[in-house]
């Protein structure tokens, strides 16, 4: 299964994490967080997620 699959999968499991979240329940490193946005920005873009957020400290993206 690839991680992107595994992404979707988690954001509908548990909606409203952070891509650094993402990245620590996925693989154990937050330092995969671009990636896993990168990756999120793909789903958003074929309809199979959605982000909320301003993308701020204090109001971060996440996905739903």
């Amino acid at each position: 299964m690839t991680l992107k699959t595994r992404l979707a999968e988690r954001v509908h499991a548990s909606p409203g994490l952070t891509a650094r979240e993402l990245a620590q329940d996925l693989t154990g490193d937050e330092s995969y967080a671009n990636r896993v946005g990168a990756l999120c920005r793909e789903l958003i873009e074929q309809g199979k997620i959605e982000r909320r957020g301003k993308g701020r400290a204090a109001d971060p993206f996440r996905y739903y």
